[in-house]
């Protein structure tokens, strides 16, 4: 899973490099549309992260690895969306982030 995917720009680089099932969601319809035109996610979601309480039950448990990058930018999100991390990953799945300052 690819959370804040925007554009698409992660979920390229990780199927150029073998990942076959990629889930994105964004917030952004217009941001999901762009990541659609790299053909590199299996599915995309809109779904506004950031609230734990409300994080979809069928996107619990549902992947091993969850990745994000510049989510936690001036303005996008705060440390709550590591909760919807952990929901989303299964028993031994990988969470994976990064971010600039």
């Amino acid at each position: 899973m690819d959370m804040g995917c925007g554009t698409g720009l992660v979920g390229q680089y990780l199927k150029e490099r073998g990942f076959e099932h990629i889930v994105g969601v964004d917030a952004s319809r217009g941001m999901l549309d762009k990541a659609a035109e790299k053909n590199a996610y299996t599915e995309l979601k809109e779904l506004f992260l950031g609230l734990p309480d409300t994080f979809p039950r069928e996107l619990h448990d549902k992947f091993h690895v969850v990745t994000g990058s510049g989510i936690l930018a001036d303005n996008h999100l705060d440390n709550k969306v590591f909760e919807e991390m952990l929901l989303a990953l299964k028993v031994g799945g990988y969470a994976v982030f990064a971010t600039r300052t």
